[in-house]
This record gives structure tokens, C-alpha cells and sequence, in this order.
């Protein structure tokens, strides 16, 4: 592939997944600066392994293949918890809270710290398929596992989340 085609597939790429990298990013390491850096090295990693000239079938596969790595990266270093984190955290909302009850707000935080807690075979998928509007076919490819795996993992996630919230099914 020529140069130009190369760059212009790394920009189109970025162009269309920066911004779910970094909400797939900031959910699981809930620090924008962090969340930013690791989408900056996820890109830095994707372009060196589009100019080794290897083939990509799935470009957004590899993408959120090298973000869960360098999360994992990151989560294994020792990281000390300062006040400015818990404040960036305390406001931060996925969702827009303008129209909704203040209760809702804390419920949400609760629910991003439960979901934290889960094993990752579970949260990843979770969070892909409610934070992130995918399918059950793309997580699937995304995670390189089968689409039943994916549906029984989500299905399993929910019934610990539901556990820990206490609420009936």
C-alpha cells in the first residue's frame, strides 16, 4: 500500500473511532488525561503496525485490541489516587445529567464503580454493548470471541451487577 493510501486509512480510522477509544478509554481508567494518552498511544501503535504493511481486516478491532492492552498496561503500574483524580471523577457523567434528577447522577457513578469491579471478560463486553451502542456481532469481533461467548458474558455480567445493586430481576 502506498503512503498516501496508508495515511489517508489511519486518518479516516481515526477520524471515525478517536472518540469512542476515549469514552471506551475514560470508563475504565476514569482519568481524562489518562484516557487521552492512552487513545494517543492506541493511534501511535495502530500507525506502526499499518506501515509494517501487514494486512488489517478489521481496523477497529486492532484499534480496541492495542486500547484493552495499553489499559491493562497502565492498569498494572502503581498508580497513587490524588485529590484532583477524585474530583475530575466526582464530575464526570457519561451521560448528559442536565434533564435528570440529581439521585440519577449518583447512581450512575455507583454504576461505573460496580461495573470497574467486574472481571474483565464481563466488563469489557458490558461495556461495549451499553456504553458504546455495539452489537453483539461487532463485540464479538472485536474481542475475538464467538457471538454466544459474548451474549452469555453480557448476560452473566448483568446478573453480578444486578446482585450488587440488589435488585430482583
Amino acid at each position: 500500500m502506498e503512503k498516501n493510501d496508508m495515511q489517508s486509512h489511519y486518518m479516516d480510522a481515526y477520524n471515525r473511532y478517536a472518540d469512542a477509544l476515549f469514552r471506551y478509554c475514560i470508563v475504565r481508567v476514569r482519568n481524562r488525561d489518562v484516557a487521552k494518552d492512552l487513545v494517543q498511544e492506541t493511534f501511535l501503535k495502530a500507525w506502526t503496525y499499518i506501515t509494517q504493511d501487514k494486512d488489517i481486516e478489521n481496523i477497529q478491532a486492532l484499534l480496541y485490541r492495542i486500547a484493552h492492552n495499553a489499559i491493562i498496561d497502565f492498569s498494572r503500574k502503581k498508580r497513587s489516587i490524588s485529590l484532583e483524580w477524585l474530583h475530575e471523577f466526582a464530575q464526570y457523567d457519561p451521560v448528559d445529567t442536565t434533564t435528570q434528577h440529581p439521585h440519577d447522577a449518583v447512581l450512575q457513578s455507583e454504576a461505573l464503580v460496580a461495573i470497574e469491579k467486574l472481571d474483565e471478560k464481563y466488563r469489557d463486553p458490558i461495556i461495549l454493548r451499553y456504553m458504546e451502542d455495539k452489537t453483539i456481532g461487532e463485540i464479538a469481533s472485536l474481542l475475538g470471541e464467538s457471538e454466544n461467548t459474548i451474549s452469555v458474558r453480557i448476560h452473566r455480567g448483568l446478573q453480578k451487577l444486578k446482585a450488587h445493586f440488589i435488585i430482583e430481576p
